[in-house]
């Protein structure tokens, strides 16, 4: 793993974004932008929007900058190198508006970014959900499935409680990685062990600590609605071949791949990982490559409900925002690619044109944990994160070979004992519902 430095792909998908991004306010937030923000009722959730609006176009901002070419190539004596990550001249156009530095580049200012991105996310499902809760609870909305996509459907309370949930799910995920960058950058639990020596019991300690940390939030997803995208293209009467149709299916392996490659898998990676570049890895969320990706991903979890609402108030028609959100979908999905999975999957960083490419370099030890939660996922049924991610977690430390003896012993104990704690959570969580239906 020998930098984070990104290559074209990435600089054309950063450019991508900010054209999405552009046309996006200028389009459609700034010509309504009085009657988005401004009317009392659900004022909160407007507030909230627009918030969040701003965030992405600081968002923007900085990964313009970080690959804006050098203002100088030749640097006086004793000055440090340029910057590695800045080598396009597709944003050559940045210092020339204010943007020859990057505004998060310190590890502070991207720490509290990301973890107001995340906040602003939560607040703005929950202020949805209970601003305009009574027109949209599921009782009283005739919708076939669930979904923003079709103009048929409204989006219901119960969704973006969901919606809330999984926002919750992010920022626990970018603390988590925040935190493991912050430990290697100070030689900390995250860093690589010594040569020939095995992870610290201290740093294995911690490792395993922070990683179920990030994990027991899944406890709670019994407690919130569930909507399934399979709904939404296999419904009765349904056209598989419609192109929302088609939509719903991407997003519906996009969920996988997320939940999997990016999530459980790329969490169980970054804990479990003591090569030579295992400080490299951890500080995943510092590098350009990965920032372009959680911004997309969390732009698309909230412009898809926010293009379904254009389009209810006329704003827009449903051709736009179905183009907004593919355009948003497509990007984001070679973000993932040319960012997170390149970098945390494959030996070498090879170019990201071409999934095979990536996959016939691909690292044992990190990809391990992936393909390990997709087949345990399948193989289980939902429900059991925890015990899922536990025993993934104790293959991934028998593939790294870096860690201390026993470890291995006592991941598989703890996948006993979690597989236990959520089904007595998944027990009382049907009790409950019995006792309300007055079974």
């Amino acid at each position: 793993m020998a930098s984070f430095a990104p290559d074209a792909v990435l600089e054309g998908l950063v450019l991508c974004l900010a054209i999405w991004l552009a046309e996006l306010l200028l389009a459609f937030v700034f010509p309504n932008a009085r009657r988005l923000f401004l009317p009392r009722y659900g004022r909160r959730h407007r507030w909230a929007g627009a918030a969040y609006l701003l965030l992405l176009v600081l968002g923007v901002a900085d990964l313009a900058a970080r690959l804006a070419p050098p203002e100088s190539s030749d640097p006086s004596p004793g000055s440090p190198p340029p910057v590695a990550d800045r080598p396009s001249a597709l944003f050559a156009w940045a210092p020339r508006v204010g943007l020859g530095s990057p505004p998060l580049a310190s590890a502070r200012a991207s720490l509290a970014f990301d973890l107001a991105l995340g906040v602003a996310g939560v607040v703005l499902a929950l202020t949805a959900a209970f601003e305009f809760k009574d027109p949209h609870l599921e009782r009283r909305v005739r919708n076939v499935a669930s979904g923003p996509l079709d103009p048929d459907q409204t989006v219901t309370h119960e969704e973006m409680l969901e919606h809330a949930f999984y926002q919750g799910l992010n920022l626990a995920q970018i603390a988590f990685l925040h935190l493991a960058a912050s430990s290697a950058a100070s030689a900390g639990s995250f860093g690589a062990p010594s040569p020939g020596s095995p992870l610290s019991a201290p740093a294995a300690r911690a490792r395993a600590l922070a990683l179920l940390a990030v994990t027991a939030p899944w406890l709670l997803r019994g407690f919130f609605p569930i909507n399934r995208f399979s709904h939404n293209y296999t419904r009765p009467g349904r056209d598989p071949r419609a192109l929302t149709s088609r939509l719903y299916r991407l997003k519906k392996w996009q969920y996988v791949s997320l939940k999997h490659l990016l999530q459980h898998g790329l969490n169980v990676a970054v804990a479990t990982h003591t090569g030579a570049d295992a400080a490299a890895l951890a500080s995943l969320a510092r590098s350009t490559a990965f920032r372009a990706y959680w911004l997309a991903l969390n732009a698309a979890f909230v412009i898809e409900f926010f293009a379904q609402t254009l389009v209810k108030r006329g704003y827009a028609r449903q051709a736009s925002a179905l183009r907004v959100n593919l355009a948003l979908m497509l990007a984001s999905t070679g973000l993932a690619v040319v960012g997170p999975i390149r970098i945390a999957y494959c030996v070498h960083h090879p170019s990201a044109l071409g999934v095979a490419r990536v996959f016939f370099s691909a690292r044992l030890e990190t990809l391990v944990p992936a393909l390990g939660s997709i087949a345990l996922n399948f193989a289980r049924g939902p429900g059991r994160e925890l015990a899922n991610v536990a025993s993934v977690f104790a293959a991934a430390v028998c593939a790294d070979g870096g860690w201390p003896p026993g470890w291995i012993v006592s991941a598989i104990a703890a996948s006993v004992v979690l597989a236990r704690v959520e089904g007595a959570i998944r027990g009382y969580k049907g009790r409950t519902e019995a006792a309300i239906r007055g079974e």
